[in-house]
């Protein structure tokens, strides 16, 4: 890895809390997990995260290619890059940035990382693929002294980009559903600047879709693609093309996450399935993100949707990519290779009457093609009721095939323990897979001709109960509840569901990641109706017994940060509330 100071004349002045970060990031390049587990702040988790390689990681690049990385920030996606690429060559504007990316990729010896800004740095060569994740909106920083620095550095990215190559931006939508909902705006604070101003005061500036076609054909690229990120481009569990027919369970995908000391004001899903119910193009106007490739000769790319599995623990994340004619499946890590070969193993092992696995190995990834049919859970929901009895049964009789009885697997050390521990009279009752497919449920397969084509099995478990299956599949499928019903019945789901339960809360510990759930993308944010409650309860305080009693001041002194933030808004008027409660505080002051 090689560090250029060459053209680096003013380094970027960074703030205190920037210049914090910094140091925290330095001290924390190889302790992410450790990190994430001490619940610090989304940005520092954000800068050591491998997730953040999610919104270039399903992208085909070329081999044996010359890539330019505009803004590298920490590095958090230049490791990637340097994977995929023969030689990269990242800019960043901070030198004390670019002292941490050269602590944290010294070993890539294909990198060279120059500090400058771009009306400086001189480049004498071309490439492949150029760059700009998070970086349009920070346009005016890399070009100071211009009147249309978006423009500026589209241009100059174009010259330095070969006839057949392709520049790829990633960037946060002006109109994008969390600046609504109370995210921080470019500014760092909640006064919806992003939404309500052309430019913020520090020169940054965000584009809704129309305005970024606008710019990139105004400096004459035809050809370009857009992609839509949620929750946004820094931590995507979802990517999509305008091809994509998006649908609700897609967005029941997504996790949004914030900062404990923003605002929110509603659930973002639940807004995304109102939207998707008026159109997708609304749906799609309000996207958090987008990605967007551009090039000099016609965009091929088919890939038309990625979704990853973010939430689950590192060893079992991996992504799934929807083309034109095939489905992807790849490991987003290396950990994760692993899962991918035992996914594959699996497969070969299955073996049933009336159906197979569509899915076959090709190099370390699991392929199949793309069947333009109607899932099986969406056929149950749709028939009438007596063919989805029929239907079903002869799904649940595939389950059934080669199923054993409890006494021929009672004494095998590989039952869990959970199962042995169980009623053994209602135990008796039941069939067991030796090797339970416990994802062959009707939202991962296609009935045709009769014969089930089946996808998407990355678990096998060994000696399951047959109706922990079907348990799995009612509770999976998006059947009404009368049909739900029925089924509970005909199989005894309700009498032994508390097995069920239990296998279920066991097999979710061992797979998803508890930590990133929690810490990121559950984690505990400030409801503004709650805080407006909390207001009006010291605002009715009628004594200053009660005062003393509930501790005003230690109270307020917790609650300061969000009343600053919502009293600074534009959108929320509280003020007088406010008001009212520093006077109160005075008066305890003057007692």
């Amino acid at each position: 890895m090689k560090l250029n100071l060459e053209f680096c004349k003013k380094e970027e002045s960074l703030g205190i809390e920037e210049k914090e970060l910094n140091s925290q990031i330095e001290k924390n390049i190889d302790n992410y997990e450790i990190v994430k587990e001490n619940d610090t702040s989304i940005e520092l988790m954000l800068a050591l995260s491998k997730i953040r390689q999610n919104i270039i990681n399903w992208y085909k690049f070329k081999t044996d290619t010359q890539i330019l990385e505009i803004g590298a920030n920490y590095g958090e996606i230049t490791g990637y890059l340097c994977r995929v690429g023969k030689n990269v060559t990242s800019l960043e504007l901070s030198k004390e940035k670019a002292e941490i990316i050269a602590k944290r990729h010294s070993n890539k010896e294909n990198l060279e990382c120059i500090v400058g800004n771009l009306e400086d740095i001189q480049i004498n060569k071309k490439f492949d693929y150029i760059t700009i994740i998070g970086q349009i909106e920070k346009a005016s920083k890399w070009f100071p002294n211009s009147n249309n620095p978006e423009k500026d550095l589209l241009l100059l990215a174009s010259k330095m980009l070969k006839e057949d190559g392709k520049i790829l931006i990633a960037t946060d939508n002006k109109f994008g559903i969390q600046y609504w909902n109370g995210k921080k705006d470019l500014e760092g604070t909640l006064e919806y600047k992003n939404l309500i101003e052309d430019r913020t005061e520090n020169g940054s500036k965000l584009f809704s879709e129309r305005k970024f076609k606008e710019l990139i054909e105004e400096i004459g690229y035809k050809n370009y693609k857009f992609y839509y990120a949620l929750p946004d481009y820094k931590m995507p569990n979802l990517i999509y093309s305008k091809d994509y027919k998006i649908t609700k369970e897609d967005i029941s995908r997504n996790f949004q996450y914030y900062e404990k000391d923003e605002v929110v004001n509603f659930g973002e899903n639940g807004v995304y399935l109102e939207l998707l119910d008026e159109s997708k193009e609304i749906l799609n106007f309000f996207a958090n993100s987008f990605f967007v490739e551009i090039g000099n000769q016609t965009i091929e790319n088919d890939i038309k949707y990625i979704t990853f599995t973010n939430y689950r623990k590192e060893k079992y994340r991996i992504m799934t990519i929807i083309k034109e004619e095939e489905v992807i499946k790849k490991a987003t890590n290396k950990l994760a290779k692993e899962h991918i070969n035992s996914i594959l193993k699996s497969n070969l092992e299955f073996n049933k009457t009336n159906a197979k696995i569509i899915e076959e190995k090709k190099d370390e990834k699991i392929v199949s093609k793309y069947i333009n049919s109607e899932r099986f859970d969406i056929f149950l929901e749709r028939v009438d009721e007596k063919s989805f009895i029929e239907n079903f049964e002869k799904y649940a009789n595939i389950l059934y095939q080669n199923s054993l009885e409890f006494k021929q697997v009672e004494n095998n050390i590989e039952l869990k323990q959970t199962i042995k521990s169980y009623d053994i009279k209602k135990l008796e009752k039941m069939k067991f897979a030796e090797n339970a497919y416990i994802d062959f449920i009707p939202k991962n397969c296609f009935l045709i001709d009769d014969t089930f084509h089946v996808f998407d099995q990355e678990w096998t478990e060994k000696y399951m109960p047959v109706e922990y299956i079907i348990y799995r599949a009612i509770q999976n499928s998006n059947l009404r509840e009368k049909r739900k019903e029925l089924l509970n019945q005909k199989y005894n789901i309700k009498e032994n569901e508390d097995l069920f339960i239990k296998l279920e809360k066991e097999f979710k510990e061992k797979l998803v990641d508890d930590i990133m759930l929690k810490q990121i993308f559950n984690r505990k944010t400030v409801n503004r109706e709650e805080i407006v409650a909390t207001m009006n309860h010291y605002y009715n305080l009628k004594n200053i017994a009660d005062v003393e009693k509930i501790k005003l001041e230690e109270e307020i002194k917790k609650l300061k940060k969000e009343i600053e933030n919502i009293y600074n808004s534009k959108t929320w008027k509280i003020a007088e509330t406010l008001i009212n409660i520093k006077n109160l505080g005075t008066k305890k002051g003057n007692k």
